[in-house]
């Protein structure tokens, strides 16, 4: 077998230095590389605890949909008694720039008090929904919203 072993003579300091310099080199890029390679010691491998990709649905807007539930009352106390409901009444709430249309309106008597069942569009900035809702008349003639949730 043959011998490859470097031979550095006494006299020759720059081949020594510039072999040393290159091991070192080598061996400081081993190091950097390994770290890189493995990534930064976290300790204990745990999984994340946060959920992405599964959004909860947003909150109800109570105080805009109490708004809205509001203007839709008086749109429809606007409406004469015994009117034919064929056609759409339009809504809108400058308070929560809500609009809508009540499409579906059926009066009738809740022992002697005049009630109207309806469904209205309700368009907000979070986007648009059907309702269902029962707003009914007091013997005063004032009307309040007996009903009206999201269908």
């Amino acid at each position: 077998m043959a011998d490859y072993r470097l031979q550095i003579k006494p006299g020759n300091k720059g081949l020594r230095q510039t072999g040393l310099i290159r091991a070192l080199v080598v061996i400081c890029m081993l190091a950097v590389g390994g770290c890189a390679a493995r990534g930064p010691d976290r300790g204990a491998r745990t999984v994340d605890s946060i959920t992405t990709g599964s959004i909860a649905a947003p909150a109800a807007d109570d105080e805009g949909e109490i708004s809205d539930s509001a203007v839709v009352r008086e749109a429809l106390s606007s409406v004469p008694d015994g009117r034919p409901f064929g056609e759409a009444i339009a809504w809108t709430n400058s308070a929560t720039g809500s609009v809508g249309d009540i499409r579906v309106v059926t009066e009738h008597r809740n022992g002697g008090v005049l009630c109207r069942s309806f469904t209205t569009s309700r368009e907000t900035f979070s986007g648009v929904s059907l309702y269902y809702g029962e707003s009914c008349r007091t013997p005063s003639g004032a009307w309040w919203m007996k009903r009206f949730e999201p269908a």
